[in-house]
């Protein structure tokens, strides 16, 4: 290797300046043995302390060097994986050489699984057309998947968290706080992912749990200046969220 190279140059270097210093210490011709000592251990310990000094620049210098080619070697011996992702119930294998292998869904799922499956997909379809036809390119036309697996793990009409927000923001327009299109409580969140799961579980724990599960039940404790509007208001955006026609 080049560093090794480097090592053997620099020893030789040293080698051979140590020896031209050794002869002229050699054939000096001091005047009286006093002085001949000083002059020797001078010498002497210049010659050590600059051989100490080589010796701590090769530590640093010729040290980092071989550290950086050790990383460079672990670099170039890292083995590239395959990527493994599950789409719509397919398992997508991308394998290092590039290649794509697809398995589809049918051989890991039962068709109860598979109805479902295609029936959520739907489902995200209806809510993300009625907020990017319907509401002109809502923001949260983006999120409609995250709308279905929200309703999914609260047990809520997928409708409902869309409808309310439609209602109150516009489908994300004019959030009440930031990312609150619900005009929920008094605060923000840092996403509206954040939100959609935040008043999910909120109505699931809030008022379908306590037997408020129909919009004319929730809308007196949700919106009470005028909650009889309101109630009217979730149920149009709902219904007209059902009669799109997923494409």
């Amino acid at each position: 290797m080049k560093i090794i190279n480097i090592k053997q140059k620099i020893q030789k270097a040293i080698k051979k300046f140590i020896t031209k210093i050794y002869k002229k210490i050699k054939s000096v011709d001091l005047l009286d043995g006093q002085r001949r000592g000083e002059i020797i251990f001078r010498r002497v310990f210049f010659l050590i302390v600059m051989a100490m000094l080589i010796y701590l620049f090769l530590l640093i210098v010729v040290g980092k060097k071989e550290d950086i080619d050790v990383e460079e070697v672990k670099a170039q011996e890292i083995v590239v994986e395959d990527k493994v992702e599950w789409v719509d119930g397919n398992r997508v294998t991308t394998k290092a050489d590039g290649s794509i292998e697809i398995v589809p869904a049918e051989v890991f799922m039962s068709k109860e699984q598979l109805d479902k499956l295609n029936e959520d997909k739907l489902k995200a379809q209806k809510i993300e057309l009625f907020f990017r036809e319907n509401r002109r390119n809502a923001p949260l036309a983006d999120y409609s998947e995250k709308f279905v697996e929200v309703a999914n793990k609260y047990n809520l009409d997928y409708r409902l968290l869309p409808a309310i927000a439609t209602v109150e923001s516009g489908g994300g327009k004019s959030n009440f706080r930031s990312y609150n299109a619900w005009g929920w409580g008094n605060k923000g969140f840092t996403s509206f992912e954040e939100g959609i799961e935040v008043v999910g579980r909120g109505l699931k724990t809030g008022y379908i749990d306590k037997g408020r599960d129909t919009v004319e039940e929730i809308a007196p404790v949700y919106c009470p200046p005028n909650y009889k509007n309101w109630a009217r208001s979730v149920n149009q955006f709902m219904l007209e969220i059902e009669r799109i026609e997923s494409k």
